[in-house]
This record gives structure tokens, C-alpha cells and sequence, in this order.
């Protein structure tokens, strides 16, 4: 199934983590949720190109699947099985970089290769990244809703002291808690509008 430069719908990025991620997973569970979310962030908020944000919240761990494992950086991975199957460069691009992959990426000696390949995403695409980057910090690892407190947590919980996962998220925790507390205050002042 492969499409020429275009996005995929929710129900297609739903059918590829079907196919790509086992069924019943935490990590099938956890993506599938982070889609729901984003469509009810970019509802409540109005965001003009809210179908991009979307298919990247559903598609942005896609590289953890078998079929997309190239260099073990799953952000990398997934962006470049995404552009393998013709998808739009920004949506490559959105996964490439959500939730803070540059701090990943160069802690795994990568940080040139994604930066050459994925450009950082800069004006309205940025913007777009940290409402990818919100859903993800704001559901846990099982699909559940859930802190920014309570997501990074959980990431130090399962991954051991020096993994480069726990590392890169130690690094990026502020950066974390500052983009949810963001987000979240533009979902209230848009609640009360």
C-alpha cells in the first residue's frame, strides 16, 4: 500500500499499527490513544491542519514495528518507513521529531543524521509538533490518560539508570513540562471561549 506524497486517514493509520504492532500490545494501545487524543485536542483548539497532526499522534511510534526497525531511534525509523511509503514530507518530519527525537537522536550519535534527513519542523509546523509531542507526554504507555509528571515517571520506571530513552528524557524534562503546561493553557483559555 503504498501513496504519493499524501496523508493517511485515521482509519488507514489505524489499520497500518494493526498490521504493524501486536495485537492487544501496551505499545499498539498506547499509539491508538495518542490518535484519539489528538483528534480531540485539535478539535477543542481548532487547529487549520488538524488531519496532519493527527495522522503523526497515530503514526508517531510506528517505528517500533518490525517491518520499520533500521537504526533502533524508533522516531528515525518510523519517519523513513513513512517517506518509503510515499506519505507527505511533513507528516515524516512530525514523527521524526516528536517529543523532544533531537535529544534522542544525537545521545545515539544520530542527531545529524535526522536533522539532515527530517528537518526540524519550524513556524505553524512546529507548533504542530508540540500538540503531537502534548498527546504523547499526556497518555501513558498503556493508552491511558495521564500527567506529564505521572508519563515521565513511568519512562524512568522502565527504563534503567543510563539507558539512552532515560538519559534523553532526564535531558528533555523540562522542556517536557514546559510544552504541557502550554498546551494546556491554551485548551483552557479555548474551554472558555
Amino acid at each position: 500500500m503504498a501513496f504519493l506524497n499524501r496523508l493517511p486517514s485515521s482509519q488507514e493509520a489505524v489499520a497500518m499499527l494493526d498490521d504493524a504492532l501486536p495485537a492487544g500490545s501496551d505499545r499498539l494501545s498506547h499509539t491508538l490513544a495518542v490518535g484519539r487524543r489528538a483528534q480531540l485536542v485539535t478539535e477543542r483548539l481548532t487547529v487549520r491542519r488538524a488531519s496532519l497532526v493527527v495522522a503523526a499522534a497515530y503514526l508517531h511510534d510506528v517505528g517500533y514495528a518490525d517491518v520499520a526497525v533500521d537504526t533502533g531511534a524508533h522516531q528515525v525509523d518510523g519517519a523513513r518507513y513513512l517517506r518509503g511509503l510515499g506519505y507527505d514530507d511533513d507528516l515524516c518530519r512530525l514523527v521524526a521529531h516528536h517529543t523532544f527525537a533531537r535529544i534522542e537522536a544525537r545521545n545515539q550519535g544520530l542527531g545529524q543524521a535526522l536533522e539532515h534527513e527530517f528537518p526540524m519542523p519550524d513556524g505553524d509546523l512546529a507548533e504542530l509538533s508540540d500538540l503531537v509531542t502534548y498527546c504523547d507526554l499526556t497518555t501513558s504507555h498503556r493508552g491511558e490518560p495521564t500527567t506529564v509528571d505521572s508519563r515521565l515517571a513511568d519512562v524512568f520506571t522502565r527504563y534503567e539508570p543510563g539507558h539512552v530513552v532515560e538519559r534523553s528524557m532526564r535531558e528533555a524534562e523540562p522542556l517536557a513540562r514546559a510544552l504541557v503546561d502550554r498546551i494546556r493553557a491554551r485548551l483552557h483559555i479555548a474551554e472558555r471561549s
